[in-house]
């Protein structure tokens, strides 16, 4: 009797199962569109304070492939994502959907975007951010099974640093959606090699007439790599998942390889066709690109450990939260003794991708994004398969909680994105201050500050400083360096010098200086000499501090606590320790005041 009901409950089952992926997918987008109108540009603010939005987004409002325009003379990413957002503003446009500022309106030669525009670039990345899940699923469920598949797409729905970046109109979201795509035909070609669970029955033999029919999928792997490369160049590197999986197919022919090696040129070139309209400007700003990754950010990865532990022990700590890390690199150790072809086929990515972003000098957290799939995938793959029942269910019980604490965490961050500013906050603030004729900074004004001036989120410093010096009624006094006569210098382009932790001439002595923890924070960790004076110079001269912050909390607690420690070092100044680039959307700001 039971046998016969389970017999008649597995066409039931079967038809659901399907559904399966469409919900992980709109789950994922869901997580994704909540907080997407985040700092949108408004008449105080012309700007997102995230700068890598407005640079991104400026520069694919001058290219339009709807009209041939395909080169946007920018090249520090590949332009496939430019494209893209270009592709969807002006057809956007043309629907009467999406506003434009006048075509004249580039303050800094840089295309000023409105909130409309900037919203359907965001809006492009959380639908490739979703749909980075659909190809997850898929190549888990080539690979080792559909529980398998699940777990991996249910894991990046909710991987909290997926979902934060997948709201940024940047290329990083695209960039993984790509290699998803590569990882998934790769493994439709694999996956006639070898049985995607130990119950399942081996694969029949092919030949060389079934090798051709499937060397399609290496081609279709290979566009995919060249598109990833298209949208952000190390995402080339997935094309080596293609290779391994040609590598491990009998008879091994060179057919599959050439088309996969074609595929990955045609999708480059596709995707960024600059490397023939203008290949002296991509090498130009790739060199650019090259020499910064090389040589460090300013203070943010001054004194930080070497980016091979600095990406495990920090980034993916808080990108994946410490649980599911966890998992992850229990997973990482099940793949090395089990050795399935799958495994080695997502390590010909994931190792050459670590290695390089390990030597790099520059350790933003986002840069560890592509790792997520492969990761994931793993974790789908340890679920089954222990000899000992009571390690399995140990390995599962924790998984789970990776899962729910990634969900939390994820959702946190998502409730700091429909909160105020705090620099909106400190900004009302300041003006709400009868006595305060005229603010200072530590540095900048920039996209950390206070919202005082519509442009000082603009993406170029020297830009915004010559904006700030002009602002009117209220003065801001951007920190530049002051000849002793308290004019400011300026460098052969005109622009004024920019310094950071430099008290003023007493004559310019402003009513309120601000403090963003997106600049201070790091200087303070490093014990700055220049940054401890002039905080204990400055809290002589300005006594009263108001802190604004925008905590991550769930359910009212405290996820990332937010430290105010008193003293010397830090003189009450807010931290979260977070990422860098997980901050954008909650920094904290001071004020100080006589």
């Amino acid at each position: 009797m039971t046998q016969k009901k389970l017999q008649s409950n597995a066409p039931q089952y079967n038809s659901l199962a399907k559904y399966v992926p469409i919900l992980l997918v709109v789950f994922a987008l869901a997580l994704r569109l909540w907080g997407i109108t985040w700092a949108l540009p408004d008449k105080t603010r012309f700007y997102s304070y995230h700068v890598d939005e407005s640079v991104v987004v400026g520069h694919a409002l001058d290219v339009n492939p709807l009209a041939g325009r395909l080169d946007p003379n920018f090249y520090n990413y590949g332009s496939l994502t430019l494209l893209l957002d270009g592709l969807v503003i002006h057809a956007g446009r043309a629907a009467g959907l999406i506003d434009a500022n006048a075509a004249d309106v580039r303050p800094g030669g840089l295309a000023l975007p409105t909130a409309t525009e900037l919203l359907a670039a965001r809006l492009l990345s959380a639908l490739l951010g979703a749909g980075t899940v659909g190809f997850v699923y898929g190549t888990g469920h080539l690979l080792y099974g559909r529980t398998a598949g699940i777990l991996a797409g249910t894991a990046y729905a909710v991987a909290p640093l997926a979902v934060q970046h997948a709201h940024f109109a940047t290329v990083d979201a695209g960039a993984v959606f790509w290699i998803a795509g590569s990882l998934y035909f790769a493994a439709r070609f694999a996956s006639f090699l070898s049985p995607p669970a130990p119950t399942s029955p081996a694969p029949p033999e092919l030949g060389a007439r079934g090798l051709k029919k499937l060397a399609r999928f290496l081609f279709l792997a290979g566009v995919f790599a060249g598109l990833a490369a298209a949208a952000k160049y190390n995402g080339g590197l997935v094309m080596l998942a293609g290779i391994a999986a040609w590598w491990l197919t009998k008879p091994r022919k060179p057919v599959p390889l050439a088309l996969l090696l074609a595929g990955t040129a045609l999708g480059f070139l596709v995707g960024c066709p600059g490397i023939v309209l203008n290949p002296s400007a991509v090498i130009r700003d790739v060199s650019f690109e090259a020499q910064h990754v090389s040589s460090g950010h300013g203070a943010v990865f001054t004194d930080t450990l070497p980016g091979f532990i600095y990406h495990i022990v920090f980034n993916l700590r808080w990108g994946l939260t410490m649980p599911l890390l966890i998992v992850c690199l229990i997973s990482i150790g099940v793949a090395a003794v089990r050795r399935r072809p799958g495994d080695a086929i997502l390590a010909a990515f994931a190792l050459p991708y670590y290695l390089l972003i390990g030597l790099a000098a520059v350790k933003f957290s986002r840069y560890t994004l592509p790792l997520f799939p492969p990761l994931f995938l793993l974790v789908g793959a340890a679920w089954e398969g222990w000899r000992n029942t009571r390690t399995q269910t140990a390995f599962r019980a924790l998984a789970v909680c990776g899962g729910i604490s990634a969900l939390g965490f994820s959702v946190a961050l998502n409730q700091t994105m429909v909160r105020i500013d705090p620099r909106d906050e400190a900004a009302a603030y300041i003006r709400s201050l009868p006595t305060v004729r005229s603010v200072g900074f530590a540095a900048g004004p920039w996209y950390f500050s206070p919202t005082l001036n519509p442009y000082l989120a603009h993406p170029f410093p020297p830009v915004v400083a010559q904006l700030a010096a002009q602002n009117e009624p209220l003065r801001l006094i951007p920190s530049v360096r002051y000849n002793p006569d308290g004019q400011p210098e300026r460098d052969e382009n005109g622009f004024l010098r920019a310094t950071e932790w430099t008290i003023l001439p007493q004559a310019l002595d402003p009513d309120a200086i601000t403090f963003g923890e997106l600049h201070y924070n790091d200087w303070l960790r490093i014990r700055h000499a220049d940054a401890a004076t002039y905080l204990k110079a400055t809290n002589k001269s300005h006594p009263n501090h108001k802190n604004f912050t925008n905590p991550v909390t769930l359910f009212g607690l405290p996820v990332v606590p937010v430290y105010a420690v008193p003293g010397e070092q830090w003189f009450g100044l807010p931290r979260q320790a977070m990422p860098h680039d997980m901050l954008y959307t909650n920094s904290s700001v001071s004020v100080w005041t006589r």
